[in-house]
């Protein structure tokens, strides 16, 4: 057994050890602040051996005050340190996260003082693919603080950022990864003179919606047995890092289509030529993380002269408004004709109910 007391390390009143962390092969990481004094202060990491003593330090300054509160080994031998850094200069004083990666040598890599406003991260996890997940809080002086949720490269490259909270102040003071990708922050929520125990769960991009698959179909007129598929699906992203992709199966036994993150760019119309006329049911998988919805109807495809359209009336089952899509008419059977008639249209959308507005647009082919 052993007492240390470390003089040569910290000397003023509010030095201190914050976190304790075994170190692989013996010993711990001690993870803290030294010096502290109103204005200044330095984040601490320390390997202390077996039987007490300091093997090696790092101290790190940025002249102001810096404090370090955990630490995560990367897989590259390096380290993450999560803390504060508040400036007493500013009045009044400035606070922010202070996240920064030091390479097995002990040498600063990379930091990031631009995070968690007003506050500070509290929970940090590394997942396996060397990503860093950090949750805490933003205290903008003009609104209520909020929890914030960050997810950081390991090269130090903000990926995406969420805020969660209410009018009243939201604290996370705990966090873990869920089984599906997902995490579960813990905290509190303080309404005026008293606090609510609070539970958060969200999903592998930090959000609380779930995918919902809807689109309608209609006959294109470009070509005798072609159908067009306009994807109305919402909470997917598949533009957004760690975002979802779609999976098109048109009832016909093609192959399916798919589209979205860790696949291609998804269009803004699917169209698919059938082999035969008759009746089809086509569906749509939205894929968000490791939650699906799926959408199919039943429609019928029949040759049409090319230049034609066959316009159908959509319900979508969000929203109790019937809304029919309007496309392109053209004069002549001729896809290249002179002259040609187009409907232009864009989707209104007000809550889950979406409007079309379209406009007749004369185009004149050269």
């Amino acid at each position: 057994m052993w007492d240390t007391i470390y003089y040569n390390c910290c000397t003023t009143y509010y030095s201190r050890i914050i976190k304790l962390l075994p170190a692989p092969g013996g010993g711990y990481y001690a993870v803290g602040i030294r010096d502290i004094n109103f204005y200044f202060g330095d984040a601490m990491l320390l390997k202390i051996d077996e039987n007490g003593n300091i093997e090696w330090s790092k101290f790190i300054d940025y002249g102001h005050i810096e404090a370090a509160t955990d630490m995560v080994l990367m897989p590259d031998g390096g380290y993450i340190l999560m803390g504060a850094v508040a400036n007493h200069d500013d009045f009044p004083f400035t606070q922010s996260g202070l996240i920064v990666k030091l390479n097995a040598n002990l040498e600063e890599e990379w930091r990031r003082v631009d995070l968690f406003e007003g506050y500070c991260p509290v929970n940090i996890i590394l997942t396996d693919d060397g990503n860093i997940f950090l949750s805490g809080g933003q205290d903008l002086l003009s609104s209520s603080l909020d929890v914030e949720l960050c997810k950081i490269s390991p090269s130090g490259q903000l990926l995406w950022q969420r805020f969660y909270g209410s009018s009243q102040d939201d604290y996370a003071w705990a966090m873990l990864p869920a089984s599906d990708g997902g995490f579960v922050i813990g905290g509190r929520r303080r309404e005026n003179d008293t606090a609510r125990v609070t539970v958060l769960k969200v999903n592998c991009m930090g959000l609380l919606t779930e995918p919902q698959a809807a689109f309608s179909t209609y006959q294109t007129g470009d070509s005798p047995l072609e159908v067009g598929f306009q994807n109305l699906s919402q909470y997917v992203y598949p533009d957004s890092i760690d975002g979802g992709y779609y999976v098109w199966d048109f009832g016909d036994g093609s192959p399916p289509f798919v589209c979205g993150q860790g696949y291609g760019a998804c269009p803004a119309l699917v169209t698919h030529e059938y082999a035969a006329q008759g009746q089809y049911a086509a569906t749509l998988t939205a894929f968000v993380c490791t939650d699906t919805a799926t959408a199919t109807q039943q429609f019928s495809v029949v040759p049409t002269a090319v230049g034609q359209v066959a316009v159908p009336t959509y319900q979508s089952p969000y929203c109790p408004i019937p809304r029919v899509t309007c496309f392109t008419w053209r004069r002549s059977a001729h896809y290249h004709q002179a002259t040609s008639y187009n409907l232009a249209c864009t989707m209104l959308w007000v809550g889950r109910c979406g409007v079309w507005l379209c406009g007749l647009m004369w185009v004149r082919f050269a």
